[in-house]
């Protein structure tokens, strides 16, 4: 990976923050009022898959799916709903290499 982890999540985090909409984050704590822990950015799902594609051109060349689950590991960390779905927006993007034994388990 040419981008170090820690620079990548905080390009991730830097980019959903800069997409954020205040007011749609409102509401969608108001929809999931029940769990106290999780955030919201107030972005849209299409519009998050928009800013992983947008970041992964900088960073796709040597990228590996090792790479990607450690990324991905710490965006679900993070308590924003937005940070999770970013970072199975990037998994996504290794779907095929997943073994059988956890694409079977998924589905």
């Amino acid at each position: 990976m040419a981008v170090s982890l820690v620079d990548e999540v905080r390009a991730a985090v830097t980019a959903l923050k800069r997409a954020s909409d205040p007011v749609r984050a409102e509401g969608m704590a108001g929809y999931f009022h029940r769990d106290k822990s999780l955030r919201f950015f107030g972005i849209k799902t299409p519009d998050v898959r928009g800013l992983e594609r947008n970041l992964w051109s900088g960073v796709r060349d040597g990228y590996d799916l090792g790479d990607a689950l450690e990324f991905a590991d710490r965006m679900i960390k993070r308590p924003e709903l937005e940070s999770k779905v970013f970072a199975f927006a990037r998994l996504h993007r290794f779907r095929k290499r997943f073994s059988s034994s956890i694409t079977t388990a998924c589905t």
